[in-house]
């Protein structure tokens, strides 16, 4: 599921969320959020509605909208 962690990311820049916010918000330390936003790391169904309740936006936007974006760029 790394690449909905690269989703979340790409949102999160989007509307100038930081990691550190993010971290704050979920209690997901904030290298592996930043891992999570890089790829670099998994990212489970739990941290990925968390991530999107910090990020106030439905899970399903990240999934249709900013998952098949990152599919692009990989």
């Amino acid at each position: 599921m790394s690449n909905m962690g690269v989703a979340c990311g790409k949102y999160a820049r989007s509307i100038g969320v930081t990691g550190a916010y993010i971290s704050r918000m979920t209690g997901i330390p904030q290298d592996k959020v930043s891992r999570q936003f890089s790829g670099k790391a998994g990212l489970s169904a739990d941290e990925f509605l968390s991530i999107c309740a910090a990020l106030r936006v439905d899970p399903n936007v990240i999934k249709t909208e900013y998952a098949n974006l990152s599919d692009l760029a990989e």
